[in-house]
């Protein structure tokens, strides 16, 4: 399924119940932050960052030779979670500033852009409520 965003206020209806298989993010990760995840769901790979408040998502599979420096690799943010098993997505929605993604097993992440460094951070990942940083 095609879809392209590029708002401040949106919300990716396209993918509610959706089978979520990987989540990576590109970058060195940790505090340094990320540049860009990419998300794979019933197949289909999704491109996505925060830039400037606004969230660009479009329909794109990942590509190492454009994607990574020498520095870097695709982190898989499902693993550092402790998630292996497929999760379905509940509801992904951009609001002020920040990205969530809420799957089922009361499991969430929220993504931020870090205006010093320009990068991207998990601002929470786990239970809804418990807040880890397991990046850092």
């Amino acid at each position: 399924m095609e879809i392209t965003r590029q708002h401040e206020y949106t919300t990716i209806s396209e993918l509610t119940n959706a089978s979520v298989t990987r989540l990576v993010g590109v970058g060195p990760g940790g505090a340094v932050g990320f540049h860009v995840f990419y998300l794979e769901a019933e197949g289909t790979w999704y491109r996505f960052f925060i830039d400037s408040d606004v969230l660009f998502w479009v329909t794109t599979e990942p590509d190492p030779e454009d994607d990574l420096a020498d520095d870097e690799d695709y982190i898989d943010i499902l693993a550092i979670a402790g998630k292996s098993e497929c999760l379905k997505i509940r509801r992904i929605e951009m609001s002020d500033g920040s990205l969530s993604l809420s799957f089922d097993q009361d499991f969430h992440i929220h993504v931020y852009h870090d205006p010093i460094d320009g990068t991207m951070k998990l601002a929470q990942i786990g239970p809804k409520g418990q807040i880890r940083k397991p990046c850092e």
